[in-house]
């Protein structure tokens, strides 16, 4: 698969979520699909949140189409399909009625067991500094934490406009890049990678501040259950397993931030999964007297420097 394929599928997808957003949002309007300011919020008046559908319509018509007529649509790729659809689901009636938590983390640890018990699964670890670590029947639930962390990860960052769709788009570009560059290149995972990117991309043009619709519970989701099955299925693979530091590198802003907040809520005996707070990395930009804008524009350039950082150590 050329190059000119991941970068058409970016194209298409990018277009597909900016024409498809509108009718996403009058769709969530009108089931409730919608963000009420509140303490917690950073956003003025009522607003659609129901983006995600737009994003998995429009990634999902894009991968299925190629990888169908390029013949490769196997075991692993529709696990992750599989999930996605449930982990998409969950956030959509999360977004119209809100869930226990306890429930929306049994869901995301369900939606993380089909891809990995069709084979989707870390089994090899490569410590940067020498040695390789063997997980075995290990690698099920170590693999099942990893998409279940990514996917809060990212829904944590979402609390900006624009913010969680950058930092995908950022790292969707770079896991195409490392997935064409390796040997062989991994042209399924290219493709995957930069069809999130494109409609992480598309969907910045109604979400940049200030924005039109929200990408809600379901759209974050999706993203961050996506990102982290691909880097599972190949885009962070080195031919002696998959290196520690470069996932760390390419997630680093969402991982440290989930942690962060779990880390908090302990401290402050609040409970960890039905929480939320003010806590987090852009609500501090915010109180430094950063706009929301510049908030967005420094982490979309801290995210950028470690990807390319992960990057150069994939390439090492």
């Amino acid at each position: 698969m050329a190059i000119a394929i991941p970068i058409a599928s970016l194209t298409v997808s990018a277009l597909l979520v900016v024409l498809l957003t509108p009718w996403a949002a009058k769709l969530g309007t009108r089931i409730g699909a919608v963000a009420q300011p509140g303490e917690r919020t950073v956003h003025e008046g009522i607003i659609p949140r129901f983006g995600g559908l737009a994003i998995i319509a429009a990634v999902l018509l894009v991968d299925v189409a190629l990888l169908l007529s390029h013949g490769a649509l196997d075991k692993q790729t529709w696990g992750w399909i599989l999930g996605a659809l449930l982990v998409f689901a969950l956030g959509a009636v999360d977004d119209c009625r809100s869930l226990p938590a306890r429930l929306k983390l049994l869901g995301q640890i369900l939606a993380a067991l089909i891809p990995v018990l069709l084979g989707v699964r870390i089994l090899l670890l490569r410590n940067p500094f020498g040695g390789t670590i063997a997980l075995n029947t290990w690698g099920i639930p170590f693999t099942v934490i990893w998409i279940v962390v990514l996917t809060n990860a990212i829904n944590l960052i979402d609390g900006l406009d624009g913010l969680a769709a950058g930092v995908c788009a950022i790292a969707g570009v770079t896991m195409t890049a490392m997935a064409l560059v390796s040997t062989p290149p991994m042209s399924a995972v290219a493709l995957l990678s930069a069809t999130l990117a494109g409609a992480s991309l598309g969907f910045l043009y109604h979400n940049f501040n200030p924005a039109r619709v929200f990408m809600g519970d379901s759209g974050a989701y999706f993203l961050g259950y996506s990102l982290a099955c691909l880097s599972v299925m190949g885009a962070l693979k080195t031919p002696v397993g998959i290196t520690v530091a470069i996932p760390l590198l390419l997630f680093g802003l969402p991982i440290f931030d989930t942690l962060f907040a779990v880390a908090r809520r302990i401290v402050r005996l609040k409970p960890v999964l039905s929480h939320p707070d003010k806590g987090h990395i852009h609500h501090r930009l915010l109180r430094l007297g950063m706009t929301q804008r510049q908030a967005v524009l420094a982490i979309y350039s801290v995210t950028g420097a470690l990807c390319l950082v992960a990057f150069l150590l994939y390439r090492r």
